[in-house]
């Protein structure tokens, strides 16, 4: 009976301590990618973004969950810019060999081409 007692307690001590651990476990994972991916509207991502430069290549990203992607590029950098969550047609309308920009903390567009110069508000759901 002694026996019996200490094998069940055993065992329930184990799964109690196994369940602890699963719990920490999974506490840390949730947490970490909650860090990874915090609860921000798109316009918040979009309104973050700073860029400028010429559009040198426009295209439908297959290999990533078809994102509308523009590459620019300026004297410093190029760089991708996603147009993934961007609802008035704004990606339809630019072409390759047009000048953009947008200034951080805003969702105003800045679009130059020949013969057009004009700031169009990006619509984000």
């Amino acid at each position: 009976m002694k026996l019996r007692m200490n094998t069940r307690t055993i065992i329930m001590a184990s799964v109690f301590v196994s369940l602890c651990i699963g719990s920490i476990v999974i506490y840390k994972f949730i947490n970490g990618v909650r860090k990874l991916v915090p609860n921000k509207k798109a316009s918040e991502y979009y309104s973050e973004d700073q860029y400028y430069g010429i559009v040198i290549d426009k295209f439908i990203d297959r290999e990533q969950h078809n994102y509308k992607t523009i590459i620019i590029r300026n004297e410093n950098y190029e760089r991708s810019v996603l147009f993934d969550f961007e609802i008035g047609g704004l990606y339809e309308f630019i072409e390759i060999g047009d000048s953009i920009s947008k200034n951080v903390n805003s969702l105003d567009f800045q679009l130059v081409r020949e013969g057009l110069d004009t700031i169009m508000p990006m619509k984000v759901n």
